[in-house]
C-alpha cells in the first residue's frame, strides 16, 4: 500500500515497510534539488531519497558500516543520486583536508544522541541488541512504534526530545515504528529466541548487583 506525500512541493508515492522489510527504498524525483551544491541541499536530497539522514548514512554512503566514508565512497554514492557537485560538498564536509567524514559532519545532533543512545545501553546491558529488546520491544513484536521508543528513551533518563530523535532515526516518514536494524547491523537475529546468562547479567548490571551466573 502507499499514499500519497508532499515533499519540497512535489507530491511522490510513499510506500509502507513492514518489520520484515523495514528499509526498502523510495525513489523521490525533485528536480529542482537533484545536483545540490551546499550541503545544505544534499542534505534535503539525502531526506528526500532515504526518509532521514541518518537512514541515508547507513543506506548510501557507510555501507560497510565502519563509521567513516572516503572521499571515493561519497562520490560513488553521490554518483549514484545524480549529483554532480561532488568536489564542492565534499570540501564543505571536509574542510580539514582529512580525506574521511563521520555521520558528525553531515548530522551533528543525531550522532551526538545516537551516542548518547549507544552509551545508555553499553552501562545498563550486555549489548545493545538486547538494551534494544528489553527497553524499546517490550512486547517481542520484533518492532518498536512511537510511543514505546518515547517511553524507553525516558526509561534510559536520555537527554533529547525523543519525538523528535525518532523522526531523524526512521527511514520511512510514513513509518509510525522501528526495528533494530534501523539503527545497527543485526549479525545475528536469532540471537534473543531464548533468554540467556547474558539477559540475567545485563538486568542485574542495571540494578546495580552482581550475581554468579554460571557462565
Amino acid at each position: 500500500p502507499s499514499e500519497q506525500a508532499t515533499i519540497f512541493g512535489r507530491e511522490v508515492n510513499v510506500g509502507f515497510a513492514s518489520a520484515q522489510a523495514p528499509a526498502r527504498k523510495t525513489k523521490y524525483v525533485i528536480e529542482k534539488d537533484r545536483s545540490p551544491d551546499t550541503v545544505v541541499g544534499f542534505r534535503k536530497l539525502l531526506i528526500a531519497n532515504f526518509g532521514s539522514l541518518f537512514s541515508a548514512w547507513r543506506r548510501s554512503l557507510d555501507l560497510d558500516s565502519n563509521g567513516v566514508v572516503s572521499q571515493k565512497d561519497f562520490s560513488e554514492a553521490c554518483r549514484k543520486l545524480g549529483v554532480t557537485s561532488t568536489k564542492t560538498l565534499w570540501k564543505e564536509l571536509d574542510p580539514a583536508g582529512r580525506g574521511q567524514i563521520a555521520f558528525k559532519e553531515l548530522d551533528p545532533k543525531t550522532a551526538h544522541e545516537m551516542e548518547l543512545l549507544q552509551q545508555a545501553l553499553r552501562t545498563n546491558f550486555a549489548h545493545s541488541r538486547e538494551g534494544w529488546q528489553l527497553t524499546f520491544d517490550k512486547s517481542k513484536q520484533q518492532r518498536c512504534d512511537r510511543q514505546a521508543f518515547i517511553n524507553g528513551c525516558k526509561e534510559l533518563n536520555l537527554p533529547l526530545d525523543p519525538k523528535d530523535f525518532f523522526k531523524r532515526l526512521s527511514p520511512d516518514p510514513c513509518r509510525l515504528f522501528l526495528v533494530f536494524e534501523d539503527l545497527w547491523v543485526d549479525l545475528n537475529p536469532n540471537l534473543f529466541k531464548t533468554a540467556s546468562s547474558a539477559d540475567v547479567k545485563s538486568v542485574l548490571k542495571r540494578e546495580g548487583r552482581s550475581h554468579n551466573t554460571g557462565g
